[in-house]
């Protein structure tokens, strides 16, 4: 069944694929004999949370390296060949004639497939397009899609096609270079960075970047070519895959060199860690900081806590034991009323000490900086789940009414 509905997918956006293989048009579609009788199969298992975070992690993860394909299981039949011959149709059919067409996510996928069966051919393929416009429609197909083993290769492609790749445009495949050159050690990497630099690429991407286990991250940091970056972003990338290789190694390093102001927050959560165990961890090092230090983290950070997942401010929070702190931090999660996430805020007040340090809190709140020009007005349905957790929490009418008309100033 999926043939066809293959079939009709891509005849959507043109009628030019049709078949596979022969690329040719035709106007009556050969009738289609009905599908033997399939055997009836179980029921799969029914997922629970954990079964639930896990997928959303392995697509959050897949979106934001840009490798998810929904398609890509589509073309286990298909040859080399037909792919090509799918490709060339697709170069002349009005709905991929621009990256917003909306046949160009089959084309990305065919591209994103044949790059990692023969990838010299899918250059050929690329290159035999004779109009550079219609070339510019893969310049983040085929960085995503270069195979990492072949790096070296991408390089040489994007050296080739430079018009096509200014400045950080080919990212993928120079983050690929970088983790290729990791393996070498500090030396390898800052030999890949200098050679990148000087053919004028630029390395202000942001992008997720692999090391090795165990790879000499301080090593890195401290010799003279990281020193003599002047882009940010690969800078960031690095430090960001020594906070998730080895966050212990990474804190200490980031409070010696950097102090609480380089800590950060939102930097230790991602994809990866759905769970938020990486912010329970965190919650206990900042606690083990002095009152100082304590004070200027979430002065640092007071406009991220707004912006965090609730599960994540949540493990945060019932890892905090010291009543000073969780003053600080009740004060930090307040400020979500402010943003709209009032059930946010109040799961994660509810984690920190007592009932009457809750209310006190909520009592004393103010908008914050961020909301200098205005907040979110508060709903009806939040005001009805404020009332009713102000009640759980021993409050009388009067307090309730007063906390309510002081968090809607």
């Amino acid at each position: 069944m999926w043939r066809y509905l293959l079939v009709f997918a891509l005849s959507a956006f043109g009628g030019g694929i049709v078949g596979r293989g022969t690329g040719a048009k035709t106007s009556v579609d050969p009738p289609i004999a009905p599908e033997p009788a399939q055997p009836r199969r179980e029921a799969p298992a029914k997922w629970g949370k954990a079964d639930f975070q896990k997928a959303s992690a392995e697509m959050m993860a897949a979106l934001k390296a840009r490798t998810y394909d929904p398609y890509k299981d589509l073309w286990a039949t298909w040859t080399n060949a037909e792919i090509r011959a799918a490709l060339d149709q697709s170069l002349v059919h009005p709905e991929c004639l621009t990256t917003t067409g909306s046949g160009m996510g089959v084309v990305n996928s065919l591209l994103k497939e044949l790059l990692k069966r023969d990838t010299d051919a899918a250059v050929a393929w690329f290159d035999s397009i004779a109009f550079e416009g219609a070339k510019k429609r893969f310049v983040y197909t085929i960085p995503s899609a270069w195979p990492e083993e072949r790096a070296a290769a991408g390089l040489d492609f994007l050296l080739g096609h430079r018009s096509l790749f200014p400045g950080s445009v080919g990212w993928s495949i120079l983050a690929k270079n970088i983790q290729a050159s990791a393996t070498q050690g500090p030396a390898g990497v800052e030999g890949m960075l200098t050679r990148l630099k000087q053919e004028g690429f630029s390395l202000d991407f942001e992008n997720s970047l692999r090391f090795p286990e165990g790879f000499d991250f301080k090593g890195l940091f401290e010799g003279q070519v990281w020193q003599g970056l002047d882009e940010g972003g690969v800078r960031e990338s690095a430090v960001r895959a020594f906070r998730q290789q080895d966050p212990e190694g990474a804190f200490a390093w980031l409070l010696e060199k950097q102090g609480v102001a380089g800590l950060g927050l939102s930097e230790w959560y991602g994809y990866e860690d759905p769970g938020s165990e990486r912010l329970a961890w965190l919650g206990k090092r900042i606690e083990a900081l002095d009152a100082t230090q304590q004070s200027e983290y979430f002065e640092k950070t007071q406009a991220e806590w707004v912006r965090m997942p609730d599960a994540a401010v949540t493990s945060f929070a019932k890892e905090v034991r010291s009543p000073a702190m969780q003053e600080l931090l009740r004060k930090a999660v307040v400020q979500q009323i402010y943003a709209g996430n009032t059930r946010g805020s109040l799961a994660a007040l509810e984690a920190l000490g007592e009932p009457a340090e809750r209310l006190r809190a909520l009592e004393e709140a103010t908008p914050g900086e961020l909301f200098a020009s205005g907040h979110r007005p508060m709903s009806p349905a939040d005001e009805a789940f404020i009332r009713s957790k102000l009640t759980a929490w021993n409050a009388d009418a009067a307090r309730i009414q007063s906390i309510v008309d002081q968090l809607k100033k």
